[in-house]
């Protein structure tokens, strides 16, 4: 059985019911004393027209690739902020824009020294709010402890999440810095890492830029961790240990093909999938009909037409057999790839109405002609039509047809590995065929 490794907070982060008993400045009453004025100093050093920058790691306890949970499952996230009067100005690239909004914040000096952004800022608040697809938020905090300051870096403790979050003097422009993350965000999608030689180990990786997390496996060990993306390249929540080598960061090269340490001992290459979306408005297009998918993949979609007719009678797949895979944004203004489904009213109407899955479409390593296509999420079933104001910010909604759907793509993912190769009959397509069952293939649009 495999040892698995998982890197969390230590004990003494762990949110409890008395703060006193985590107190970073002493319980005795001399320290409590001090506290007014410890926030005196931090009031003094970040209110300067500064701007700031904020490494926040949501407390979304989540699995990732089938290992035990961790509670910065979603990875982290950059905030700009900037204090002065009572007032929090914040951007971040959770936005789709670098637009800035305002709202009020607090200092907090009971137990320990804190700082509270407590009036709505839907920047900040952005993992804190609910929402129908995160009916209790994802892990947001409103309220963070003050652990310590060392060298001009001010280390919090979301209250609610027990994570560790970083404030430092942002240098440079803050539209160029988000502007850049986004740009290492969108470089860095649907790329897998190679495995790599470290400490005369070999090292193989799971990674992902969507989920921020990153394993390393070797000798039956897998260490995991969560980061954040950086202008360089991304920065691990804590220093990993990887065969004896601690490794905090790594930055992508000069010439885009791979991450590097800082000291650049250790190469780790790039693996590219064979498909690549050249942004959300490059879409492919798959067509379930006779020449364009396998005989098996057609009663499949036969299958659905049939439930979905079933349920209401007005539908008819066949009028659209089209089925897009498509780059969209999700809710925190990342990419994800997805299958998009027109459900078509039969002729005597014309429309209809979508749905839409996320998925992964993964490159895999050492066959550069293979892609991954597995399913992400959790079933949902939620209205949506193609002129839904939220179209770019979707999680899986499937119209009434949760089941149905979800069966339908899962036989596609079933199948999957598949071959990547050129359609010998039109230029224009690719052809994917299962690696699993050579009878199962569909064309796809380049």
């Amino acid at each position: 059985m495999k040892k698995y490794i998982t890197l969390l907070l230590t004990a003494s982060f762990i949110t409890s019911c008395s703060y006193k008993e985590d107190n970073p400045f002493g319980d005795d009453q001399q320290a409590l004393q001090r506290i007014p004025q410890l926030m005196q100093g931090y009031k003094k050093a970040w209110e300067n027209d500064s701007y700031w920058l904020f490494t926040v790691f949501p407390g979304e306890n989540k699995s990732f690739q089938a290992l035990p949970a961790t509670n910065q499952g979603i990875g982290g996230y950059n905030f700009v902020i900037k204090l002065k009067d009572g007032k929090v100005i914040a951007s971040s690239e959770v936005a789709s824009d670098n637009n800035e909004v305002t709202s009020y914040f607090t200092y907090n000096a009971n137990e320990a020294p804190g700082v509270s952004f407590d009036t709505h800022n839907k920047i900040l608040h952005h993992f804190y709010v609910s929402s129908y697809d995160y009916p209790r938020g994802k892990g947001g905090d409103v309220e963070y402890l003050i652990e310590k300051e060392e060298n001009g870096t001010y280390t919090f403790k979301g209250k609610l999440s027990g994570n560790t979050m970083v404030l430092t003097s942002l240098t440079g422009d803050r539209a160029a810095f988000l502007n850049k993350i986004r740009e290492n965000r969108f470089f860095l999608f649907g790329k897998i890492l190679a495995p790599v030689q470290i400490n005369g180990k070999t090292v193989n990786m799971l990674f992902s830029s969507l989920e921020r997390q990153i394993v390393f496996s070797y000798d039956g060990n897998n260490v995991q961790q969560a980061f954040a993306l950086t202008e360089k390249g991304i920065k691990f929540y804590e220093p990993v240990d990887v065969n004896g080598v601690k490794i905090t960061e790594l930055y992508i090269n000069n010439a885009k093909t791979a991450f590097t340490t800082p000291d650049g001992a250790i190469t780790i290459n790039f693996v590219n999938p064979p498909i690549i979306f050249n942004g959300t408005n490059d879409i492919k297009w798959a067509t379930f009909d006779t020449g364009s998918a396998s005989q098996d993949l057609l009663d499949q979609y036969a299958t659905l037409n049939t439930a979905v007719k079933d349920l209401y009678y007005w539908y008819d797949l066949n009028v659209d057999k089209n089925l897009q895979i498509r780059l969209l944004h999700n809710d925190d203004s990342g990419y994800v790839v997805g299958f998009k489904k027109h459900l078509s009213y039969d002729a005597r109407w014309s429309g209809g109405n979508d749905t839409f899955y996320e998925i992964n479409f993964d490159a895999v390593v050492g066959h550069p002609d293979q892609i991954a296509i597995s399913l992400r999420g959790e079933v949902k079933s939620q209205y949506y039509k193609v002129d839904h104001p939220d179209e770019n910010l979707l999680q899986n909604r499937y119209n009434w047809f949760a089941s149905s759907m979800y069966n339908f793509y899962s036989y596609i993912a079933s199948k999957s590995p598949y071959k990547v190769a050129n359609d010998p009959n039109n230029a224009n397509y690719y052809k994917l065929t299962s690696v699993k069952d050579s009878n199962t293939w569909f064309l796809l649009s380049k």
